[in-house]
């Protein structure tokens, strides 16, 4: 969950590296990534509710607040 907007992440890709604590949201080469308990995940193509599939890039663009939340999973 983004806030309380259900955001399915259709693709990813993990990447290395040392993690904030896991679901907190950065950017990476115009791509956002969310922190895992093992590195990072690159948020590939993702879809809000309603919406059509769009790719991180394009999503980040349109929805830039999305850097510095934490993404949580739903109950």
């Amino acid at each position: 969950l983004w806030g309380d907007v259900l955001l399915r992440i259709l693709e990813a890709r993990a990447l290395p590296g040392s993690a904030s604590a896991p679901g907190t949201v950065a950017v990476s080469a115009g791509l956002p990534i969310m922190a895992t308990g093992d590195g990072w995940l690159r948020l590939d193509r993702v879809q809000l509710p309603g919406g059509k599939a769009i790719d991180g890039r394009a999503f980040l663009a349109g929805h830039g607040s999305i850097a510095a939340s934490v993404l949580r999973r739903p109950s």
